[in-house]
């Protein structure tokens, strides 16, 4: 079989081969992790679909052509078996693509790439029928086969022979396994070079094209021309997956955790094996050719070959219809959706005063996140791109979940946003006064404060006393004592709503009101007396509830109603009586005064005496008086000559009513004189009639 006769598009050494070539690259899953535990997203790592070169770049500014297998390093990089242009490529961790083995190195359509835990390269010259080790620099240094000897000899270096070598694989010990296509034959390579058949023929391969080692050292194998994945056991071969799910396959791979996934060539899709001879799709649709990115069911492929995976999991594919490279992150997990501020567990509890702005983050230790949806209060899913506000008062359930590029959905979670944005209002029992002048008491009051909140209820009471610390309120409380109290009192609720402050009064009075007499009364009947009716006016205090009304009787008579002064006249004593109540109707004790008037005037009379000059003699004289007052008067003696008083003696305040005497000692000329006694009595009436006698001085 000659060169021409092999092409991996067109040509093939056989029919059956030419059948293997043509195969969709499909995925299959080891029977340890079932299909529901998985998801899938597809993105392109290199290359653009439907525009082939051989043009190194980054991403999809890179160019390939026909790339057939794919390698992986624990470095992250990725190595191209870029088939058509004959060319060994690598693609970065960050998508750079460069040209690691150029077509001047002569390879001739490398179909089979891979690399050993050591990081160390190795690609299958497909159409020269030899293996070479690739150096760090893209130097090439062959260490099985003979180039374009074909043959099926066991035999180190250049003494082994293989026809047609395509898809190779290392396994834990270094050792490369090799699809020998034309052979129908698995080979073993070590790093030495010596080559041993692991199955030929006789096992019954139709065109193996590609191989795969698990991490237990179980060996997979494509065998395209029969449509199925093997294993190699004990010499033979066991169907993992067959004709009914795959149409001639090409690559297979099997990740750490044992996966098994395979290149559905001929349908256009990635399949896992899930044990029993199945296979099921995890990216692409069978039999739809395309090359969209997305999560698994919505990806689409072209004829891919190879497959590899790396040590965290994800597949990469060599999309050979395509022209590209592409990667599935193999994510079981959903993604993790967390909200800021965290929600109340219940629609009791964790209350807001304010409207609430939520925001939602979404990871996903696999994929990236696709979409992250929430619901308010039960309502359609709304997709989430900002934050978005809670505002109403209320409770309010907010649910959220995520899906992640891979399909998974995140089970929703929920929590509660509880808006309280009204006061509690809080009264008194009973109701206070609304200012410090109005609404008085005569007693005590004991004030019962008590609060209600619709939403989140009342957190707790507080209150003041007459301009004291605040206090909080626990139970009912005494106010006492004369005057007006102010009372200040609010609450507070649990989403920390304060209550604008209430400020009232318990005014009490617990006093009469307090009446004087304007001029003061006499307090007896023999004191203040006067000579004339005299004007009374009451005056009634009350510094609290106020004055209602007046009453006043006079000389006994019945109470009247005071409504303004009043005259109180006659000789005589005259008792005054008076009391006020107040507008809580307390009455003051009754006070009383009097009002003493006398209006009668005294009369005096003197006793003629005769004296020396120079010596004292005895003047008799009498002070009269019938009125009430009577009991003493303002008495003086005035001597007087020719119509005039040349000697005046006061003699101050005498008893009246009886004789009196005053001893004079003459120091007047000689000659004839007359003496006379005015008086005033208490109540301020001067004597009408002055008795008057001879005074002779001798």
């Amino acid at each position: 079989m000659d060169a021409s006769s092999y092409s991996h598009r067109a040509t093939a050494p056989t029919a059956s081969i030419l059948a293997a070539i043509a195969v969709c690259l499909c995925v299959l899953c080891a029977v340890s992790r079932p299909a529901s535990a998985l998801g899938v997203s597809v993105v392109t790592l290199a290359g653009t679909a439907g525009m082939p070169g051989d043009t190194d770049g980054s991403g999809a500014a890179a160019r390939l052509r026909g790339p057939y297998a794919v390698a992986c390093d624990a470095r992250g990089n990725v190595y191209v078996a870029d088939t058509d242009n004959g060319t060994v490529r690598k693609i970065a961790p960050n998508r750079a693509v460069s040209t690691l083995v150029g077509a001047a190195a002569g390879l001739s359509y490398p179909q089979g790439i891979a690399c050993d835990a050591a990081g160390t390269l190795y690609v299958a010259d497909t159409y020269h029928h030899v293996i070479y080790r690739v150096a760090d620099g893209g130097g090439l240094t062959l260490i099985a086969g003979t180039i374009d000897e074909q043959g099926t000899d066991d035999g180190s270096g250049a003494a082994a022979k293989f026809s047609y070598p395509a898809g190779m694989a290392c396994d834990a010990a270094g050792d490369i396994f090799v699809a020998d296509v034309g052979n129908a034959a698995v080979r073993k390579v070590t790093p030495a070079g010596q080559v041993t058949t692991v199955v030929g023929p006789e096992a019954g391969l139709d065109a193996p094209q590609s191989v795969a080692c698990g991490p237990d050292g179980v060996v997979y194998v494509t065998d395209t021309g029969g449509s199925r994945v093997v294993q190699i056991k004990a010499g033979g071969v066991v169907e993992i997956a067959g004709a009914a799910s795959l149409s001639y396959p090409g690559g297979v791979a099997c990740d750490a955790a044992g996966t098994v996934y395979v290149a559905d060539t001929d349908n256009d899709c990635i399949r896992r094996c899930e044990g029993a001879g199945s296979a099921v799709v995890v990216a692409g649709a069978v039999d739809v050719t395309g090359a969209a990115d997305g999560p698994g069911p919505e990806a689409r492929f072209s004829a891919p070959q190879g497959v590899t995976c790396d040590a965290a999991g994800n597949v990469y594919v060599a999309d050979t219809g395509n022209d590209t490279v592409r990667r599935l992150s193999i994510d079981g997990l959903p993604p993790v959706t967390t909200v800021t501020p965290a929600l109340a567990d219940g629609p009791a509890t964790g209350w807001w005063s304010t409207a609430v702005t939520l925001t939602l983050s979404a990871v996903d230790a696999g994929s990236e996140v696709a979409a992250t949806y929430y619901t308010l209060d039960g309502g359609e899913p709304l997709l989430y791109t900002i934050p978005f506000v809670v505002g109403a008062p209320g409770s309010h359930r907010v649910s959220y979940y995520s899906i992640d590029a891979s399909g998974n959905r995140e089970a929703p979670r929920s929590g509660f946003v509880n808006i309280d944005v009204v006061a509690p209002v809080t009264t008194a029992e009973p109701a206070l006064a609304a200012g410090p002048e109005n609404d008085w008491v005569g007693t005590a009051r004991t004030v019962t404060l008590s609060a209600t909140d619709d939403l989140s209820g009342v957190s707790g009471m507080r209150y003041s006393l007459d301009g004291a610390a605040e206090t909080t309120y626990t139970a009912p409380f005494t106010v006492a004592g004369a005057g007006s109290h102010p009372v200040v009192y609010w609450s507070v609720d649990v989403a920390g709503n304060q209550e604008a402050r209430h400020v009232a009064y318990v005014n009490i009075d617990d006093q009469p009101p307090v009446t004087t007499a304007v001029p003061a009364l006499a307090a007896g009947p023999t004191t203040g007396w006067r000579n004339t009716a005299l004007t009374v006016t009451l005056k009634a205090v009350d510094p609290a509830a106020g004055v209602a009304g007046t009453t006043y009787s006079v000389d006994g008579s019945p109470a009247e109603t005071y409504s303004g002064p009043f005259t109180v006249s006659g000789a005589g004593n005259h008792l005054v009586a008076w009391s006020s109540i107040d507008a809580l109707g307390a009455v003051e004790a009754t006070r009383t005064g009097y009002v003493n008037i006398d209006t009668s005037a005294p009369r005096t009379s003197a006793v003629p005496v005769a004296v020396r000059t120079g010596k004292t003699v005895t003047l008799r004289f009498r002070v009269g008086d019938a009125a009430p007052s009577c009991g003493s008067a303002t008495v003086a003696i005035q001597v007087r000559r020719g119509g005039k008083t040349v000697r005046t003696v006061a003699l101050g305040v005498l008893p009246v009513n009886g004789v009196l005497t005053y001893r004079l000692r003459a120091t007047l000329p000689q000659g004839e004189y007359t003496w006379r006694v005015p008086a005033t009595d208490v109540a301020g009436n001067r004597a009408t009639s002055v008795g008057s006698a001879k005074l002779t001085v001798r």
